[in-house]
């Protein structure tokens, strides 16, 4: 089973395009953080008058990824400059479908250990992404993934 944010699902796609090529699969296990950071406005008074918006702030996500896939990956030129997509599709027991996209995703380095045994060889690479669209739609500005804004 494929693991999202510590999770074990029941259904799993993840596949990664880099500058709009064609996918890339073969990837078990994902984490990607993200906040909304936001400010108190306070004006002269000490009772905050409101709140700002806020500014999505995406934190260091990781990826796993079958030996192959790995290797695929890291033996393209630059690949830890390009920009990446990441889409992922996964649903747990019992629950609907869920869809999140990863733009801007630039790879910042891997676990390069090697053991032996009888699980699959994977290796962890770290990235940062720029947006984040949970559903279709970025949870901070409302924008869809074709730039729509609601």
């Amino acid at each position: 089973m494929a693991i999202v944010k510590a999770d074990e699902c029941d259904f799993f796609s993840l596949e990664l395009r880099r500058n709009g090529g064609a996918p890339m699969v073969g990837f078990t296990k994902i984490a990607y953080p993200w906040d909304v950071e936001r400010e108190h406005v306070r004006g002269n008074s000490p009772v905050p008058l409101g709140m700002t918006d806020g500014r999505l702030a995406p934190g260091d996500g990781s990826l796993s990824a079958n030996l192959g896939t790995y290797a695929a990956l890291s033996s393209t030129p630059a690949w830890c400059r390009d920009s990446h997509v990441l889409t992922l599709v996964y649903s747990r027991r019992g629950q609907p479908q869920h869809r999140v996209v990863l733009t801007g995703v630039r790879f910042g380095g891997a676990d390069e250990s090697d053991e032996e045994g009888a699980a699959a060889l994977k290796r962890e690479v770290k990235f940062k992404f720029e947006r984040i669209y949970l559903n279709g739609f970025c949870p901070l500005t409302g924008e869809s993934e074709s730039g729509a804004v609601l």
